[in-house]
């Protein structure tokens, strides 16, 4: 199912785009011979022809709709999440009280994504897709952070609060990490106020770039026949479409490489 839907939508491009006059003047699918018109014995019957070169509204709802296959992409996500948390105020300090908060999450995230065999071959979209075939993981976390009150009511000091903060986390694949901020907040009155922090962070893979497949990209430049020195009977026909003459050197082939981070 999968090489019939691909190789059907290939037949169709290459039929629509190949295309060209017949004795009558009648635009067919089938390639040319070298008098520039399609012979009887090489038009394609069922084949509607294409112009791709003919300017804006010269492809008609008929031949786009030859031209188009149906594409679905299948994918599935789910997260489950459970967080515990506590807030509250512990001692003081000049009479204004230390606030604090702490608590405990667990993540477990899961999914794929697998997109349209054609879309998945560079056959159809932007170039060859890389699946995510599946994967999970999950990962516990601690923080607890406090809110400490430094100086307040005095003059250009109206109010000056450390903050801190710490978090560890621990996930099934890559292990564990931890990260802290701190902070200093200076209001020296109510209209303005004046804060620092310093910290440091660390952000999880996601699925995608844990599970996604390796891919090889292709990118082929297209050859014009009209410009990499065409023989005298390709300048012939190239004049007679009205293609100016080009001596241009022939695009060459690039490959890129990806690859899951996992």
């Amino acid at each position: 199912m999968i090489p019939e839907a691909r190789a059907e939508s290939s037949a169709r491009s290459f039929c629509a785009a190949a295309s060209g006059p017949d004795a009558s003047g009648n635009i067919v699918c089938g390639t040319p011979d070298s008098t520039g018109l399609v012979p009887a014995a090489n038009i394609l019957s069922g084949c509607v022809p294409v112009d791709l070169f003919g300017g804006p509204g010269t492809v008609t709802p008929d031949q786009a709709a030859y031209l188009e296959v149906p594409l679905r992409d299948q994918g599935q996500n789910s997260q489950r999440t459970l967080e515990l948390s506590a807030e509250g105020t512990w001692g003081s300090v000049r009479g204004q009280p230390i606030s604090w908060a702490t608590g405990a999450t667990y993540l477990r995230e899961a999914g794929y994504y697998r997109f349209d065999p054609l879309r998945a071959g560079g056959i159809a979209g932007s170039g060859l897709q890389a699946d995510v075939p599946g994967g999970a993981f999950d990962s516990k976390e601690l923080y607890a952070e406090a809110r400490v009150p430094l100086l307040q009511a005095l003059p250009a000091i109206q109010a000056l609060e450390l903050s801190a903060g710490v978090r560890h986390s621990h996930f099934s694949n890559f292990g564990g990490h931890t990260a802290w901020q701190s902070g200093l907040r200076w209001q020296p009155f109510s209209l303005v106020s004046l804060r620092a922090n310093y910290g440091t962070v660390f952000r999880a893979p996601a699925l995608a770039e844990l599970y996604q497949a390796q891919a090889r990209l292709l990118s082929i430049g297209t050859t014009d026949p009209c410009g990499n020195k065409p023989s005298p009977q390709r300048q012939i026909i190239c004049a007679q479409q009205g293609v100016p003459i080009h001596h241009k050197p022939q695009l060459t082939r690039r490959h890129f490489h990806l690859s899951n981070v996992a």
